[in-house]
């Protein structure tokens, strides 16, 4: 020790620096080859100015230039170094002779050995229980009486206790499976009927049953993320039809408002019509009043003049002139507005606003009670609700859901109720959905292609919402108005279309081919049928007549008037119109010709095949038979 502290006192002259006389710190290198600390010579010459020049402070050379002073790497390192082994000669020198051994001692957190308890364990014998140093391991690695021993990384107490028996402090080397539960060998005994495993063999076929459920949880896992991305598709589909009808509901309502706008400003147009012509002929009599006024004023005077003439002669012959002049009474004639046109206004206003408000109080029921008017009806023939549009109500539907009548707000249109009695609904027609009526004109298809026409759709008659193809023979219903040019002769609120070619006398027969038949009707129609209203559906009023698909009821109708039919969901369905005879048939043809509804009735004017889609999924298209 003496020979070390020797020589690291020589050392310590070599790595001192001149100015300081301490240990380098940071030494640089002048050009005459002499070691400084950095801060020594740059305070050094610092204090000596430029004036005084630049010398080494060792050997005195001078330097005509300020020298770049840069950093001695390998005499720094050689430094720090001499100061790390001085440090650790100091240490030892202080250190008393017994730290060797309390260098051996267990450190805090490790598993001490169970045999010297005071250095740490390296192993822990699973079958001796107990851990062991690497002194008193020797005899486990050594001894062929310690080879089936098993040796594990060092284990705490409380792991310990995890892999023993709590009752026998046995080691745990067998699995029941049946009780799901550790065994010792002890414990092995009582699980004689059960099926055991070592826990090696367990710990396999657990491994091998979780990596195939956790198989089947990837695939569910997969399942659900594909349910969960058609769902998002779905949800952003339903948003964009959602937001579709709404641009629709948005752009009917707008119309409604438009059209309820341009009839209040015609109706008050009207009123103010009658106002000035009332205000005129008032002021025309108030004129003549005025006249006849001035007149009699004249006359007057003429007469108060007269009487104070005292000559008896003038007087006299004055008096015969004033008896010829004419003095008839002033007519008043009786000026009065014109009650019947105002109140044929006011019935048409009031009519308008009681479907409105029968249409809300329908809206508002429940879900359930409003779901609950479509199923099949328990009678044979009944009425059913007309639907042409979303959110528009029939007339029937309006009737059955109508309250009592209120007090009519003005006592001069009392007429309005007896209107309103009028318009009660018709009974339905009795008959047998199930039995058609008989008919004997055709018994087969190849009797029936003998009257074949061909037919096309007329195109000025169309909806907006119609969309025709295929030389306009084949018809369905978009969402997105058509730009179709406004026309006097198109249906303006039933999805419907005539056809182009009419028929007055004769026998005349066609097909339709039926896609998807649900919310659909064929039939024919006068020329004069509505284009506008509820009153413009088929089967609605006197001039048309159809059969009407309505979700899966097939109905008759005429005139607000409904038969229930058997429905035989066609997919082709045969017209046949005898205008002589005043008959009109459908036919269902499939494996065999099947008669659907034949109606009677005495056509007064030509008729023309009338047809009406509602429903985006349904398809009607002209048959060529000829």
């Amino acid at each position: 020790m003496a020979e070390v502290s020797g020589s690291l006192l020589d050392l310590s002259e070599e790595f001192s620096c001149p100015i300081c006389l301490d240990t380098f710190d940071s030494p640089v290198t002048t050009p005459c080859g002499h070691n400084f600390c950095r801060v020594c010579l740059e305070l050094t010459w610092d204090q000596a100015g430029a004036q005084g020049g630049w010398s080494c402070p060792q050997c005195r050379t001078d330097f005509t230039t300020k020298p770049e002073l840069r950093k001695n790497t390998v005499l720094d390192t050689v430094v720090q170094q001499y100061r790390l082994n001085l440090m650790q000669a100091e240490q030892e020198q202080s250190l008393p002779a017994e730290e060797p051994e309390e260098e051996e001692l267990c450190p805090p957190g490790a598993v001490p050995c169970d045999s010297c308890l005071k250095v740490a364990a390296v192993r822990t014998c699973l079958t001796c229980i107990a851990s062991f140093c690497q002194e008193h391991l020797q005899p486990h690695l050594g001894s062929q009486a310690f080879a089936h021993h098993q040796l594990h990384s060092p284990l705490g107490s409380s792991e310990l206790d995890l892999r023993t028996c709590n009752e026998h402090k046995k080691l745990l080397e067998y699995f029941c499976e049946e009780h799901g539960k550790c065994l010792c060998c002890y414990c092995l005994v009582n699980h004689k009927v059960c099926k055991t495993f070592t826990v090696e063999e367990a710990k396999l076929k657990k491994e091998e049953n979780l990596r195939s459920r956790n198989s089947t949880l990837f695939d569910k896992i997969t399942n659900v993320s594909s349910a969960f991305d058609e769902l998002a598709t779905q949800e952003l589909k339903v948003k964009d039809d959602l937001e579709k009808k709404k641009a629709l509901l948005i752009e009917e309502f707008s119309e409604m408002k438009t059209i309820i706008n341009l009839e209040e400003q015609k109706v008050i147009k009207t009123v103010d019509e009658e106002e000035k012509r009332v205000i005129s002929r008032i002021s025309f009599t108030q004129n003549v009043l005025h006249k006849k006024k001035r007149e009699f004023e004249n006359l007057k005077k003429k007469v108060e003049s007269l009487l104070n003439e005292d000559d008896d002669i003038i007087f006299l012959m004055k008096a015969t002139k004033l008896n010829d002049a004419t003095t008839k009474e002033a007519y008043v004639p009786r000026i009065d507005c014109d009650h019947k046109l105002l109140h044929t206004i006011y019935r048409d206003v009031y009519s308008l606003k009681e479907k409105l408000r029968n249409h809300k109080s329908s809206n508002d029921q429940p879900e359930d009670s409003r779901s609950s008017s479509i199923p099949p009806p328990a009678s044979p023939c009944k009425k059913i609700p007309k639907e042409n549009q979303p959110g528009r109500r029939n007339k029937s539907e309006t009737r059955r859901c109508e309250p009592k009548k209120e007090p009519e707000p003005d006592a001069n249109f009392k007429s309005e109720e007896r209107s309103q009695e009028q318009r009660k609904p018709r009974r339905p027609a009795k008959g047998n959905p199930s039995h058609p009526p008989p008919f004997s004109f055709a018994a087969n298809r190849d009797e029936l292609l003998k009257y074949a026409e061909k037919i096309s759709l007329d195109f000025n008659t169309a909806h907006k919402r119609i969309v025709l193809t295929e030389r306009n023979t084949k018809m369905s219903v978009s969402d997105t108005p058509q730009c179709y040019s406004e026309n006097p002769q198109r249906f303006t609120q039933c999805s419907q279309v005539l056809g182009y070619q009419g028929f007055s006398r004769g026998i005349h027969y066609w097909e339709v081919e039926i896609k998807s038949s649900n919310f659909c009707g064929i039939g024919v129609s006068y020329k004069s049928i509505d284009r506008r209203g509820t009153d413009s559906r088929l089967g609605r009023n006197k001039v048309s007549w159809c059969i009407e698909w309505f979700n899966a009821r097939l109905s008759a109708w005429h005139n607000d008037v409904e038969q229930i039919l058997l429905n035989t969901s066609p997919d082709r369905v045969g017209v046949l119109l005898n205008c002589d005879s005043g008959q009109l048939s459908f036919f269902s043809h499939a494996s065999k010709t099947i008669l659907l509804h034949n109606f009677h009735a005495q056509f007064s004017e030509a008729v023309y095949p009338a047809f009406w889609v509602f429903s985006s999924n349904t398809t009607l298209a002209l048959c060529p038979l000829k």
